[in-house]
């Protein structure tokens, strides 16, 4: 049984306004890292014994989850980890491509130069994890680069949009292994918009951010045309 590991973290759970939100945040990065495969059986009473919660907060959570896509309700099974919908990829990186494009464009005369020095610092973290062949670490530290990007622009809307499409797109990465030929594939792209971002120039980093997904979309789709259609 894979556990959620945070009922010991007293520090953690006094930072959750609800037992609910805590239970919604917990089992969404357990799926979104893959710590919960797709298919894995969801039991309530297991998640609540692991989370130190009742089954109530839980249960509410894994609705929550079921409305987004990321829980299944089976029929004579229960709540499981939803599929990874290989079909929605495209959609997903396109609008990646034009919604992050137009984020990072936003951000540029908001842009703070503690945001730039933690872009500089997860470049370095990415360039370390390559090194290291650690491909799980460059997919956590990718997406925190991508978080970076946009994170100075004025537009909620949008930002809570790319959280939810960019955390989909790592769960394909993470669950097909993905990420270990794009990631040194990628390396001069994410240095080509940190440049741009650094210079300021708002169309330049625009149209980056969109050709480095457009580019992320085919090389995936070339990446599955090699793959069994199991990873496991």
């Amino acid at each position: 049984m894979t556990d959620i590991s945070v009922q010991d973290d007293l520090a953690l759970l006094a930072n959750y306004k609800t037992k609910q939100e805590l239970a919604y945040d917990a089992l969404r990065e357990a799926i979104i890292t893959c710590r919960f495969p797709p298919g894995k059986r969801l039991l309530e009473v297991e998640l609540a014994q692991q989370l130190g919660i009742s089954r109530s907060p839980v249960r509410e959570a894994l609705k929550r989850l079921g409305y987004e896509g990321l829980v299944t309700e089976i029929p004579h099974v229960g709540a499981t980890v939803s599929e990874v919908g290989l079909e929605s990829l495209h959609e997903l990186y396109l609008l990646l491509a034009v919604l992050e494009g137009l984020a990072c464009r936003e951000a540029t005369d908001f842009r703070l130069e503690a945001t730039l020095l933690a872009m500089e610092t997860e470049l370095e973290a990415m360039d370390s994890a390559i090194n290291a062949d650690s491909y799980l670490d460059w997919v956590r530290h990718n997406r925190e680069f991508h978080s970076l990007c946009r994170k100075d622009c004025p537009l909620p809307h949008v930002q809570r949009i790319l959280d939810d499409t960019q955390d989909r797109i790592h769960r394909f990465q993470i669950f097909r292994g993905a990420a270990t030929l794009r990631a040194v594939q990628s390396r001069p792209e994410h240095i080509a918009i940190y440049q741009a971002t650094k210079e300021r120039d708002a169309q330049k980093v625009e149209l980056l951010v969109r050709a480095h997904y457009l580019e992320g979309d085919r090389a995936f789709k070339e990446y599955l045309r090699t793959m069994p259609e199991d990873p496991g």
